[in-house]
């Protein structure tokens, strides 16, 4: 079946990569580990030297970088290191990678933060990665500080509700408490929201080693509690709850704030307990040979619109009598039937001008069409 078709642009890999499950014994799965040793470059991803895990290698989207003009320099890679807001603005990145798969319970993402190397003192200034995201939020990210929504942690005062889309943010900051450049506090932002804070108790947090969140779930569909465990250098800083906003949507995003030299980070690494490189759901055609009838059904996760359609056999005939078209079920399009009357024939087609017939995404009334006992078995 040759399908006209238009829907939603998403992450696709060639090959399906099955693993089964690992017990929490055993060794995690790295789903991405990038350490970023790989020559000097604005563009972070001109080579893929440093990258390794199953999605690798990766391409990212340095939405600030892209947005920003004159600077396509402040994401970059400079002596086997990453280098973010390294210039007077904000570095917004992500891989272009859905993390998400079905048999997936456990999610942990880790970053070296090696040091501070910008010149603002001040605490609006982070470095951080976020949970949660769909495609569309992370793609229309945006790199002001001060917006009221589309960034991945939220307006600089932490109270504005909505500022920041990621379901979860966990960023290292500066603290104006502590006076040594070197030392900050790490925050925990929810959609925009800071609610929560770590500071040792007053004696801060010195940059120079890892910030990690280790996720534990049942599934990823929304309204699904999460549980965070935040920490630091290896030590706990404390358990966090959260729930996803959306269904099959957790894209991982970085940001951070700075300027002039900005913020020097390495060795990205995303691990799971089990994790299923999984082909896009497609639609499909099924024959029942018995009766003869043929049904298309959305198995995909988002509507599909039909602009036009062939239904070809190489054994066997179609009965254009029996014919169920779209024209009869498209109250608002004229389609044009392609194949004349008559039998036997070994096509079925039929294309509309008009805006298409919507196909609904699985699990929703309309997400299939009965096209009728059109199937002539041959020899019967």
């Amino acid at each position: 079946m040759q399908l006209q078709r238009s829907c939603r642009r998403i992450f696709s890999v060639a090959a399906a990569v099955l693993l089964g499950s690992i017990s929490a014994t055993q060794a995690q799965v790295t789903v991405l580990l990038d350490t970023f040793d790989r020559a000097n470059s604005l563009d972070i991803d001109a080579s893929s030297a440093g990258m390794s895990g199953l999605v690798a290698p990766v391409v990212y989207n340095e939405r600030s970088d892209a947005a920003l003009a004159g600077n396509d320099g402040l994401t970059n890679i400079e002596m086997n290191r990453l280098h973010l807001a390294d210039g007077p603005n904000a570095s917004v990145m992500h891989p272009n990678v859905n993390f998400v798969s079905s048999v997936t319970t456990s999610l942990s993402v880790s970053v070296d933060l090696i040091s501070n190397d910008g010149a603002a003192d001040a605490s609006d200034r982070w470095v951080g990665f976020g949970f949660g995201a769909t495609q569309a939020e992370a793609e229309g990210a945006v790199y002001d500080n001060n917006a009221t929504g589309g960034s991945w942690k939220g307006h600089q005062n932490g109270t504005t509700a909505g500022s920041g889309f990621a379901d979860f943010f966990v960023a290292w900051e500066r603290d104006l408490s502590a006076t040594a450049d070197n030392t900050g506090r790490i925050s925990v932002y929810r959609n925009g929201i800071r609610d929560t804070i770590f500071d040792n108790g007053g004696s801060f947090y010195t940059i120079g080693d890892t910030l990690k969140v280790d996720l534990s779930f049942t599934d990823f569909n929304a309204g699904t509690t999460v549980t965070a465990n935040v920490s630091y250098g290896g030590n706990l800083l404390g358990t966090e709850m959260f729930a996803w906003d959306n269904s099959d949507a957790n894209y991982i995003g970085i940001s951070a704030r700075q300027d002039l030299a900005g913020w020097t980070v390495d060795n990205l690494r995303i691990e799971a307990d089990a994790f299923v490189i999984e082909e896009p759901a497609v639609p499909t055609l099924t024959v029942h040979r018995g009766t003869g009838n043929i049904t298309f059904e959305n198995t995909t996760g988002s509507p599909i619109t039909l602009l036009g359609y062939t239904i070809q056999t190489a054994a066997g005939a179609l009965d254009t009598s029996a014919w169920n078209r779209i024209d009869n079920l498209d109250a608002n399009d004229a389609w044009e039937q392609l194949t004349a009357d008559g039998n036997p024939k070994h096509d079925l087609s039929e294309a509309t001008l008009g805006t298409g017939y919507t196909v609904e995404a699985r699990g929703n009334a309309g997400s299939s069409i009965d096209f009728g006992n059109v199937w002539i078995n041959s020899p019967a």
